[in-house]
């Protein structure tokens, strides 16, 4: 166990990799008086191996959406990214809940500027379990970017879920996976959510 825990820190921390493009997100909305921040880190699993830092703050803007801001560096030497988080479809009985993020995202890494458009359509369903809620999650998120006047395309899926347990009230985990499917780069991603009140 420790001989694994030691080859997946040297491949975390001495390798590259342009990582970004997380969701990160369920159909779960908040209050007006309500918001979150996250903590992320994020591990290339195909080429070019590397790990970032993000920090996550989403808001309420209205009944049906949320703003979604984030900030990253690490082997991306920065980030940054703000989305509109829209839910026409909640999560209702046995209906899930349909949404999409959209949103502009820019980055630097190695001494490429990059700025984009994004699109990520997700697909979420609440679950009661006995340690607490799972919420599991897919997205395919998709965007046009531009690297140093190159447009590229690049569309992944991803898999994840929101584990909140029943003795942590003050936020929940989570767990994701994003897999290339075009331009892009497969992933593993983790963060811890706090919830907050203003």
């Amino acid at each position: 166990m420790k001989q694994s825990l030691f080859v997946l820190f040297l491949l975390t921390f001495t390798t590259k990799a342009s990582a970004l493009y997380s969701t990160m997100t369920t159909g779960e909305l908040l209050s007006k008086k309500q918001y979150k921040v996250q903590a992320e880190s994020q591990v290339l699993t195909n080429f070019d191996h590397g790990l970032n830092l993000l920090g996550r703050f989403e808001m309420n803007l209205r009944e049906d959406a949320n703003f979604i801001g984030v900030l990253g560096f690490g082997t991306t030497d920065f980030q940054a990214e703000a989305y509109y988080k829209w839910v026409p479809f909640p999560d209702v009985d046995q209906q899930p809940a349909i949404g999409l993020m959209a949103g502009v995202n820019t980055a630097r890494y190695e001494d490429v500027d990059e700025f984009g458009v994004r699109f990520h359509p997700f697909i979420s369903k609440h679950l009661s379990i006995d340690i607490g809620d799972l919420t599991p999650y897919t997205s395919l998120p998709i965007g046009f970017e531009s690297r140093d006047g190159q447009l590229d395309v690049p569309i992944q899926i991803v898999l994840g879920s929101r584990i909140a347990l029943n003795d942590i009230e003050w936020g929940a985990f989570y767990y994701e996976m994003g897999f290339d499917l075009h331009e892009a780069f497969s992933y593993v991603s983790v963060s811890v959510e706090f919830l907050l009140e203003r």
